[in-house]
């Protein structure tokens, strides 16, 4: 503001294609503010040339992907669980729920023992959402056996009871709780290992929206490019046998 009254004054008008450009600006700003030490004008000079060049878009924040667990850091986890003290139940419960059948956070400060049941001769979570309605989750057996004996103890109660101040960080303050008992537990999030969930099923060939329907996943919230860092690149061997294997199917391929 200050240059451009400046101008007014001086020049009897004030343009920026004109006035802004920068060997007049190394020619005024000592005029303008004389008073000033170098420091002081080179920062108007910059600002200046930013208002020459116009409002820029901001740069987004790239997020580093979360690479899904291997099967050996799923072991590791399960054994840090083990060697969790008197969290041990807890570390089991934050473990099955997400590695083991893709509850986000909020899901598993909620879960209860009277989610569990079985459909079709498997066993299942029904996961209920703020609107009262159902996601069916199958469980492959080894989750099952690890959590069923939780959820018969607690038919009526919320599965995942640490010992934490505020509900509002019950997950990060039981992960340091755990953390404190076993160094096997530091890689563990409650994102990676739903991730880890996800990237498993689509592995084993279960189509995308089936996966998205058994892991709440809904368009807005969540985005198929956010799985890609968890899948193995598949061969070009692959893309051809996964091509002809679907036009088969449809009988579009001739």
């Amino acid at each position: 503001m200050p240059y451009a009254v400046w101008c007014h004054r001086y020049l009897g008008r004030f343009d920026p294609d004109i006035d802004l450009v920068d060997h007049v600006l190394v020619d005024r700003i000592p005029k303008v503010w004389p008073q000033h030490a170098e420091s002081s004008r080179a920062t108007r000079m910059a600002s200046l040339r930013r208002l020459r060049r116009g409002p820029q878009p901001a740069a987004g924040r790239r997020r580093r992907p979360q690479k899904a667990f291997d099967q050996r850091g799923l072991q590791d986890l399960y054994r840090g669980a083990e060697n969790a003290g008197k969290y041990k139940n807890a570390a089991h419960v934050l473990l099955g729920l997400s590695a083991g059948a893709g509850l986000n956070s909020a899901e598993i400060v909620r879960a209860r023992g009277d989610w569990f049941s079985e459909e079709h001769g498997l066993p299942c979570l029904y996961v209920p959402n703020e609107d009262g309605e159902f996601r069916v989750v199958p469980l492959e057996a080894r989750t099952a056996a690890r959590l069923r004996p939780l959820a018969k103890e607690r038919p009526d109660e919320r599965l995942f009871r640490p010992t934490a101040r505020a509900y509002s960080s019950l997950i990060s303050d039981t992960n340091l709780l755990i953390l404190r008992q076993t160094e096997l537990w530091r890689p563990f999030t409650v994102p990676r290992a739903r991730h880890t969930w996800i990237s498993r099923l689509l592995s084993m060939s279960i189509p995308f929206t089936t996966v998205c329907a058994m892991a709440g996943i809904k368009p807005g919230n969540s985005l198929p490019s956010d799985l890609v860092g968890d899948l193995d690149t598949p061969s070009t061997e692959d893309v051809f046998k996964a091509f002809k294997t679907a036009h088969r199917h449809t009988g579009a391929l001739r």
